[in-house]
């Protein structure tokens, strides 16, 4: 989709997918809304037994065993976010203790910045760890051919490299910094060589900082990695998570990862998403979903809907798109924020939500 940011600071198409494109590329690259109330299930489950990490004798850092990510205690952790902007950290009181969000995904755009990353980014870690995790989605999206959303990023790879290993080394000490590599990678060409040629590349500069916080991989097909927008079960070769994502995971020193996937308009369909995860885990991967709202390109609501079904039971965490991004996901029906996360008018029982913002806080507050 296109995802409109409107205002004086920012006029551009964000984007969670685009629209199906007939040209394939290759890269070669090297080693005031009525709503019901909505019941969602408890996405914030406690898992048993002992997953066999002592606390006693590990440094403080989260891991990941199978399909489950421990936090620097050994406890699961199930990371319930919302995508923010980098010069939003006067946001936290509202979005960690009214939302209750434990995770924040920042997304950068790289040719497009209103705000010095470097003093953004230390603002936002300052404000929100230890306690809440925030991602780093350095590479959200770009201007030119091969760049940004649906691609993989030809003749800037060095670039990421340096950009990454910047914030890997500055944060190395500090496990609740987190990566996302690559926003919605590809489209439905399924290139691997270009899948895996940069996610390994940005992995190993990662961990050739030192630094062991889990990284998370995106699917291909715009994130979606269903690659289709039919309701069958999405084919192994279709979805790089399915087909790739052992072999990354496999990789000696690239533990511990996470896999992403943005459940938008390829996921509509009733049981195409549970059919999908429960394959996942089956291959002893952990998975989160990203990104998810209410508007890409069209309705996307059903696929939310869809989407709160699967993940509680299967202790799959999600971050919605978007807190303040002045688009068509709103969370709350305010005018002065134009729908943003931050409009909220009551912090205990707020009466403005929207049906997407009725599904989020369900998910916090069980």
């Amino acid at each position: 989709m296109t995802k409109m940011v409107l205002g004086l600071l920012l006029m551009l198409s964000l984007g969670c997918t685009a629209a199906p494109a007939s040209e394939e590329r290759a890269v070669d690259l090297e080693a005031p809304v009525d709503a019901t109330d909505a019941e969602v299930p408890d996405a914030r489950p406690y898992l048993e037994p002992d997953l066999g990490v002592d606390a006693a004798t590990e440094p403080p850092a989260f891991t990941v065993v199978g399909t489950t990510i421990l936090d620097p205690e050994g406890r699961p952790f199930v990371p319930l976010g919302v995508n923010l902007f980098p010069d939003r950290d006067d946001s936290r009181d509202l979005i960690v203790d009214c939302w209750r969000f434990n995770t924040v995904r920042i997304n950068h755009l790289i040719d497009w910045p209103w705000y010095d990353l470097d003093t953004a980014v230390a603002a936002l870690v300052e404000a929100f760890t230890p306690g809440v995790v925030v991602v780093l989605d350095l590479a959200h999206d770009a201007e030119g051919e091969g760049q940004g959303l649906g691609y993989y990023w030809t003749g800037r790879e060095a670039e990421l490299e340096a950009l990454y290993a910047r914030f890997a080394e500055r944060y190395r000490e500090n496990p609740w910094v987190w990566f996302d590599l690559i926003n919605e990678p590809g489209q439905l060409e399924q290139d691997a060589d270009a899948w895996l040629g940069l996610h390994g590349r940005l992995i190993r500069t990662i961990r050739g900082t030192g630094n062991t916080a889990p990284v998370i991989v995106e699917g291909w097909a715009w994130g979606q990695d269903a690659g289709s927008w039919d309701g069958d079960p999405v084919p192994d070769a279709q979805s790089a998570i399915l087909s790739l994502g052992p072999e990354l995971l496999g990789e000696p020193g690239f533990a511990p990862l996470v896999f992403s996937v943005h459940v938008y308009d390829q996921w509509r369909a009733p049981g195409r998403l549970a059919d999908y995860v429960r394959r996942v885990q089956a291959r002893g991967m952990a998975l989160w979903i990203g990104e998810y709202g209410s508007v890409n390109n069209d309705d996307t609501m059903a696929a939310t809907r869809e989407m709160f079904d699967v993940v509680g039971p299967a202790g799959v965490g999600h971050a919605v798109w978007q807190w303040h991004a002045q688009d068509p996901n709103d969370l709350t029906t305010d005018e002065d924020t134009l729908g943003g996360g931050d409009g909220l008018d009551d912090c205990q029982t707020p009466s403005n939500l929207t049906p997407l913002g009725r599904l989020v806080w369900a998910a916090t507050h069980p």
